[in-house]
């Protein structure tokens, strides 16, 4: 066998030795998350599908929501405040009370579609499940190398945000504001549909 051949194999052992290393720890910490009531249970059945599979595990998952916030002018992250966030359905009375908490910057609403984080064994498995993420309608997905791990985002293409606010003054109508609401409801709706046709495909193989 020849030299290159060896630390190939070798460096491939490491590799899939610290996935399961990291794998592990991935799945405690989901556990711990669980036990605190953090996790989205929106998307609980297919993190769950995920990482059953010997080749894939979950990082970091949401099942889409609506938000009310408020941030800086430049929308740095460190300034982004939530006043409201719902992954169902809500009532305009509802984002109205939230809008009521603003005091000051931008204020945002929103629609943030389904986002799903998978870390994965190897390259193949990586194309595999990108294959499978695009056929469900998820176009916005990826696939990307950080600190040695194969990462793949899945990323819905539906969300939205519109500033609805500026300087502590509401600038829009209730009127526009049901509006937005409805349209971010239907869209939530629909996402949802789409994440349960992707539990049943990742089911099937």
């Amino acid at each position: 066998m020849g030299t290159n051949l060896l630390v190939g194999l070798i460096l491939r052992r490491n590799d899939l030795l610290m996935f399961e290393k990291d794998k592990e720890a991935a799945l405690s910490k989901l556990l711990e998350a669980r036990e605190k009531g953090l996790v989205d249970v929106l998307v609980s059945d297919l993190v769950d599908i995920i990482n059953k599979s010997d080749s894939y595990y979950t990082t970091s998952s949401c099942s889409g929501r609506i938000v009310v916030a408020q941030a800086d002018v430049l929308n740095k992250k460190s300034s982004f405040s939530f006043l409201g966030k719902w992954h169902d359905p809500v009532d305009v009375g509802d984002v109205l009370r939230a809008v009521a908490k603003y005091s000051d910057g931008v204020l945002w609403f929103k629609f943030e579609p389904m986002i799903l984080h998978v870390c994965c064994r190897e390259i193949d498995s990586a194309s595999s499940f990108l294959d499978i993420v695009y056929r469900s309608g998820f176009k916005r997905s990826g696939v990307y190398q950080i600190k040695g791990k194969i990462m793949i985002e899945v990323h819905g293409t539906s969300g939205f945000s519109v500033p609805i606010g500026f300087d502590s003054k509401v600038m829009v109508s209730d009127e526009y504001l049901e509006f937005v609401v409805g349209l971010a409801n239907g869209r939530l709706v629909r996402n949802h549909e789409v994440l349960r046709k992707l539990e049943k495909v990742f089911e099937s193989i």
